[in-house]
């Protein structure tokens, strides 16, 4: 019992010193603009949460857990609206209905018309001017095609030929029917999460010669796991063609105990024909090493060595004005949001955000069980008898002192 409890008082003190390097905030930039926002997940903060974005939360000023999505960069189309300033407009309930809007530089191709939910047909030409004058034909007698929706509003899209006239004049025929109610006009741009990978620049290495093995060896070193998706060499030589191989340590029960062997997990070649350009799958290391085999050819001239990461993004609704953090706990299970059913290829728009501050913290859930641990032991029988064999000890010696000095007396 004695030793069981003081193995999970040292237990417990060592989590909360592993929880120190493992619980984590970060700061997000300033949100002036409610929306969607895409932000980039930097990779000490992939790091600190294992590659395991369950761990992670996002809350507000008042620590209100928010919804959010993990997106990789795999060119992710998204649409973003945007409504026009409609200038004028006139409608006449027995001819037509006439709206003058500004043409954005933006507006290319489709022009969308939002209308309150109707199932009367209509006809639609619409003109280009540079001054609000002189106008020409761009679309004429167009019919719509209205069906109706299960949704309040109903969204039309007319296609236009390409033009670069600053206003543009809509005309809706209302002879054979009653005017339909258009709320707005607006259209969309298509943005894109971007696939380029992104420097990794928490990777250290050290190149050391092994002569007699005709070997180079790159050893590879950072302080955290991380996820390399991709690695570039340059070298400086001008023709070689070399066989490499990237090896990790690990450890292995035989029966003999505990064993330590190298694993390959990649091969490649080192060409001057080729970029030297490498790619790979799943593969989140600290520490291993690439082995570079020379045979009798003098070692190669290696200027630089280049790490890449795929991007990762949280994209989250945030709110004007409002703080939010990122934080990560190892505890956690993953979240269920609704925030995923509602990211489509044409319904958002990702504004930008970033992270601006990073910290590792200690875990209140650990600081609360190293303090329940402490006080059962301090309450305990243990405790207790520790206590009077201490001080039974130190009046022993008080006591022991007294009679040497009575003695010499």
């Amino acid at each position: 019992m004695k030793k069981s409890k003081s193995l999970a008082l040292a237990l417990t003190l060592l989590s909360d010193t592993t929880s120190f390097a493992q619980s984590f905030s970060a700061e997000i930039s300033a949100i002036k603009e409610t929306g969607l926002y895409k932000i980039l997940l930097p990779a000490q903060l992939r790091a600190a949460s294992a590659q395991n974005f369950d761990f992670l939360r996002l809350n507000d000023t008042a620590n209100l857990e928010q919804p959010y999505l993990i997106m990789d960069a795999s060119d992710r189309q998204f649409a973003t609206y945007q409504s026009i300033e409609i200038l004028d407009q006139k409608i006449y309930a027995d001819s037509l209905s006439r709206y003058i809007i500004n043409r954005p530089l933006e507006l290319t191709s489709s022009l969308i018309l939002k209308l309150a939910n109707t199932e009367i047909d209509k006809e639609i030409s619409i003109y280009g001017s540079d001054n609000k004058e002189d106008w020409f034909g761009l679309i004429e007698n167009q019919r719509l095609n209205i069906n109706a929706s299960s949704s309040p509003l109903i969204e039309k899209s007319v296609s236009l030929p390409l033009s670069n006239y600053a206003y543009l004049k809509i005309e809706i025929d209302n002879r054979t029917s009653a005017p339909i109610d258009l709320k707005e006009f607006g259209f969309y741009t298509n943005q894109y999460i971007p696939s380029a990978l992104l420097p990794l620049q928490e990777i250290s290495w050290e190149l050391k010669e092994l002569t007699e093995e005709k070997i180079t060896r790159i050893n590879f070193s950072s302080l955290d796991v991380h996820q390399i998706d991709a690695l570039a060499f340059e070298i400086n030589n001008a023709y070689y063609l070399r066989p490499a191989s990237l090896l990790e340590k690990r450890e292995q029960e035989t029966k003999k105990g505990r064993e330590i062997y190298e694993e390959v997990l990649y091969r490649f070649n080192l060409s001057a024909s080729s970029q030297n350009y490498f790619t790979f799958t799943h593969l989140a290391l600290a520490e291993f090493h690439i082995d570079i085999e020379n045979a009798d050819n003098p070692p190669l001239e290696i200027a630089n060595i280049h790490f890449y990461q795929k991007p990762k993004y949280l994209v989250a609704y945030l709110e004007a004005g409002k703080s939010y953090h990122v934080d990560i706990d190892l505890s956690r299970k993953r979240p269920q949001y609704d925030l995923g059913n509602f990211i489509s290829d044409k319904l958002h728009s990702l504004k930008d955000a970033e992270i601006i501050s990073m910290n590792a913290l200690k875990s209140e859930a650990n600081l609360e069980a190293k303090a329940d641990v402490e006080d059962s032991f301090f309450q305990s029988k243990l405790f207790m008898w520790l206590a009077i064999l201490i001080g039974g000890l130190l009046i022993s010696y008080i006591a022991f002192g007294l009679l040497k000095d009575m003695g010499k007396e």
